[in-house]
């Protein structure tokens, strides 16, 4: 199935991912942690509207509250197989996805791609550098939103010392700081290093 989509699209695509996926546990949590590493749907669709002359947008994602952008494909998976065949592919240029599991799974077959960063994640503890493991991933991770960046919360059940539910008193501006502008911008260095990447193979 994955093969006969593939063979579909008659360009080359990016594939994304949204982070809306819940588990069990989230569900469990009194805040659901992963809501906080969601980027805006209307900055998402901005990215899509000015890319979509070069490249198909295809989603991948695993539950059934996902939301649909328009001018995308989407592919709901169970497991990762499929999303792996997705990455493997030739005609996939690259991800592009908050920090969820795509960007681990890209490293793993040295896919390139583009992280955001948010909800108190960092890529210096989960992130995976070009100059330590050759993975041409790039970060968007904005030091200047927050003081207190590398929270790491809020994270399951997790509660302050009256035993509410914690909520970050900045308004979550690690991720409503990232604009379109520096996605827009990362894409690019990102095709400008592929380009040369590709000239240098033929040229040997």
């Amino acid at each position: 199935q994955i093969s006969n989509f593939i063979d579909s699209i008659n360009k080359p695509f990016i594939l994304f991912h949204m982070g809306m996926d819940i588990n069990s546990s989230d569900m469990m949590s009194p805040l659901n942690y992963r809501s906080f590493k969601i980027w805006s749907i209307q900055r998402w669709q901005e990215i899509v509207d000015k890319l979509s002359d070069k490249y198909q947008f295809v989603q991948v994602y695993s539950n059934q509250f996902n939301p649909e952008l328009k001018n995308t494909l989407s592919v709901k998976v169970d497991n990762l197989n499929p999303v792996l065949q997705l990455l493997e592919h030739k005609k996939c240029k690259f991800f592009l996805s908050v920090d969820t599991y795509l960007p681990h799974l890209a490293a793993a077959i040295k896919k390139p791609g583009i992280v955001m960063w948010m909800g108190g994640g960092s890529p210096f503890i989960w992130g995976w550098k070009k100059e330590w493991h050759k993975i041409n991933h790039h970060h968007v991770f904005n030091l200047h939103s927050c003081e207190i960046m590398f929270c790491r919360r809020p994270g399951h059940f997790d509660t302050d010392n009256s035993g509410r539910s914690w909520i970050c008193d900045r308004d979550y501006n690690c991720g409503k700081s990232i604009t379109v502008g520096q996605i827009l911008n990362e894409v690019e260095k990102l095709e400008f290093e592929l380009e040369n990447s590709n000239n240098s193979q033929i040229s040997l």
